[in-house]
């Protein structure tokens, strides 16, 4: 694993937070849609079972979707972190915080290690080309 993969991890978290938002409106959706069909007058009891039906197949499908991609992201966090932990514990947790977590380089400094901004930039640069060397 090198620092491409961090950086690829990060935009990958970034598009997962997205599609996981979107599974959740879907679901919001389908839920209000199933609260409408549910108030409406019953016509044929046949054609009301189909559609409870296929909403029901359709929140499952939405459900184990979002449920992959929490899979995903958890997964490739755990083997990074893996890799991480092998570093120095101070140059393991810039780049957990820069790329994991996604903070700014000054933030990490003023609120994380307590270091000068260029100190961390610069220990930041040094733990990338190790985790490159792992």
């Amino acid at each position: 694993m090198t620092r491409d993969d961090l950086i690829k991890f990060n935009i990958y978290q970034k598009w997962a937070k997205a599609r996981i938002k979107f599974f959740e409106d879907q679901i919001e959706n389908v839920g209000r849609l199933t609260a409408t069909l549910s108030d409406m007058p019953k016509g044929s009891r046949i054609v009301y079972d189909n559609e409870a039906e296929s909403l029901t197949i359709l929140l499952d499908k939405i459900r184990d979707l979002k449920n992959e991609v929490e899979t995903t992201v958890l997964n490739k966090e755990t083997e990074i972190q893996k890799q991480l932990q092998l570093l120095e514990p101070t140059k393991g947790l810039i780049l957990y915080h820069y790329y994991i977590i996604g903070d700014s380089v000054k933030y990490i400094a003023d609120k994380v290690v307590h270091y000068a901004p260029k100190y961390v930039y610069e220990l930041k640069k040094e733990a990338e080309n190790e985790f490159d060397n792992l």
